[in-house]
């Protein structure tokens, strides 16, 4: 019986390491997507209209449109 408990004992922890390392990708490949979803978000603020409105000289009141 000592062999069987032994044996039951080391296939357990190998599905607990092999889940750990699933668990650890998927942290990983998430750390990934989000390292790149916070590069991109100051690209994008700089390309909308607030911040470009900043460097512009503001547009003469009678070029506007009338609202």
């Amino acid at each position: 019986m000592t062999i069987l408990s032994r044996l039951t004992y080391r296939i357990r922890a190998a599905r607990i390491d092999l889940l750990r390392a699933d668990i650890y990708d998927r942290q990983r490949l998430i750390r990934k997507l989000e390292a790149k979803q916070s590069a991109v978000e100051p690209l994008r603020l700089a390309r909308s209209v607030a911040m470009a409105t900043r460097t512009r000289p503001p547009v003469p009141a009678f070029l506007r449109k009338a609202p």
